[in-house]
């Protein structure tokens, strides 16, 4: 029997790592474009050149068992009704297939230059992100990034290039465009508050209710008539599923994600999973949020539920507790434990720092961020 994994992120990586575990008659192929594993929740940090890419990667060759094969290569399609998957060298035949793609940056129709856009969802964005900001830097007298999307990403983003890129205040404008009528919707006015007054000391501007118009390259017109020239333009608005065609009827969100059953399968295919960024996983008919422990916990769960159709035992159903979230922006830094637990500030860094480091895939680098988690904190001065 073949079993293929398309994606070896968390929930791609925690499957595979599931099916490996034991002895089965199974093929285990797993394939990415990449060949080495990504820390997401640190992309904003790498991008402002605060840490280094060796602490957000691990080797995959290094990490999977000795009875996966792991090919190199990106999936162009599947096919659910000849349970195929088509790669750039042909077709592969599955018996079981776990569908962890993840997630691309989702530009909602917007196409004015895109080779001037800079989107932050992979670690190649970062680096490039990285290397563009300087150069722009570089040579100008003044300078303004404006992040569309006022989201996790976005105010991440806005922060840590404030923070730690160290431009100075009257050379550097930071600008965050929000569509919607307010930043992090599901936050209290109390919250909200917080995050505002932390953003005005660090002289970063949100503008909620505005979208971007139209960008010629460089100058930004936004949808109240406001302009902004000479912008360095990153897009954090939002994710939606890889450009992998899948031929078949499966219930599907506007963003592509697939809606799956409680037991990650999807609907009218039961030998065919969705876990990860790629599922909608629905919790009173309402998609779970993105999230990296519910990658993990689909990952595994649909890995143990084809070892339980091999044994013929009944499947197991999601479930799930979510642990909370922390958007880490310094000082501006705000999260929850289990959605009740308020925290702010540099204790809810820290625990982001922790958090990165405890789910790391490289021993060096859970030390790395732990000691980051622990280390005395320095309160940013901003440069005027």
């Amino acid at each position: 029997m073949k079993t293929v994994i398309i994606g070896s992120g968390f929930a791609g990586f925690n499957a595979a790592k599931k099916l490996s575990s034991r002895y089965l008659d199974t093929d285990i192929v797993i394939y990415d474009k990449n060949t080495f594993f990504s820390m997401l929740p640190a992309l904003p940090e790498l991008a402002s050149g605060h840490i280094g890419k060796k602490r957000v990667v691990a080797d995959i060759f290094a990490k999977v068992s000795e009875n996966i094969l792991f090919l190199n290569r990106s999936v162009k399609s599947i096919n659910l009704e000849t349970k195929q998957v088509i790669d750039e060298n042909g077709e592969y035949p599955y018996d079981k297939l776990i569908i962890a793609a993840g997630s691309t940056t989702n530009h909602h129709g917007f196409t004015n230059h895109l080779n001037m856009v800079h989107p932050l969802s992979s670690i190649n964005d970062a680096l490039s992100l990285n290397y563009c900001l300087n150069r722009y830097f570089s040579m100008r007298k003044k300078a303004h990034v404006v992040i569309a999307g006022g989201g996790y990403t976005g105010l991440e983003t806005a922060v840590a290039i404030r923070q730690f890129i160290g431009q100075p205040t009257h050379f550097l404008s930071i600008t965050v465009l929000e569509a919607s009528p307010q930043i992090l919707p599901f936050l209290d006015n109390k919250d909200r508050t917080f995050i505002s007054r932390k953003f005005s000391k660090m002289r970063i501007n949100i503008r909620t209710g505005e979208r971007i118009e139209r960008f010629d390259g460089h100058n930004i017109i936004t949808s109240s008539g406001h302009r902004i020239d000479d912008a360095l333009l990153i897009w954090t608005a939002g994710s939606r599923f890889p450009d992998i065609s899948i031929t078949g009827n499966i219930p599907r969100l506007p963003d592509g994600r697939i809606v799956v059953s409680d037991d990650m399968s999807i609907p009218g295919y039961n030998h065919i999973f969705a876990v990860g960024d790629s599922a909608a996983i629905l919790n009173n008919k309402v998609p779970l949020r993105k999230s990296v422990h519910a990658a993990i916990k689909s990952g595994k769960l649909a890995g143990e539920n084809i070892i339980r159709d091999l044994d013929g035992k009944k499947r197991r159903n999601f479930s799930y507790r979510d642990p909370g979230w922390i958007i880490p922006m310094g000082d501006a830094s705000i999260g929850y434990l289990f959605n009740r637990i308020r925290l702010k500030g540099k204790k809810a860094h820290r625990l982001h720092y922790f958090m990165t480091g405890l789910r790391n895939y490289n021993f060096s680098n859970f030390l790395f961020f732990t000691g980051k988690a622990l280390s005395p904190w320095k309160k940013t001065k901003l440069r005027s």
